[in-house]
């Protein structure tokens, strides 16, 4: 969460003692209050560019998690269809061989 307006003191005082780390003050060109108006102004839009990338981030993170799962649910439904079709599969082979016995067996009791 960040703050955007109006600028705390706790920010400002921290800007004011954070030191520079050359001998060499940097010089404003133009007006204090027109620069200070720029600085601001580019702080804003720093400031919500970096909100709406994180927002589009998160939202796409959350777009991946959703279809993350949805590819392991449709893994599983697979699974559990393709074991149920070996089981049908299987079950009428054996239907079909016990068919095939059990007429070998009444031909063979005939013949008898």
């Amino acid at each position: 969460m960040q703050r955007f307006l109006p600028l705390d003191d706790k920010w400002k005082r921290s800007l004011q003692e954070m030191h520079w780390p050359t001998q060499i003050l940097p010089q404003i060109a133009g007006g204090s209050k027109a620069t200070l108006l720029t600085l601001l102004s580019e702080y804003l839009f720093t400031s919500l560019f970096k909100a709406c990338a994180e927002s589009l981030a998160s939202e796409n993170a959350s777009r991946l998690d959703a279809m993350q799962r949805a590819e392991k649910n449709i893994g599983d439904l697979l699974e559990a269809l393709d074991k149920k079709y070996h089981r049908l599969r299987q079950s009428s082979i054996d239907e079909e061989l016990f068919d095939v016995v059990s007429g070998f067996e009444a031909l063979k009791g005939a013949d008898q």
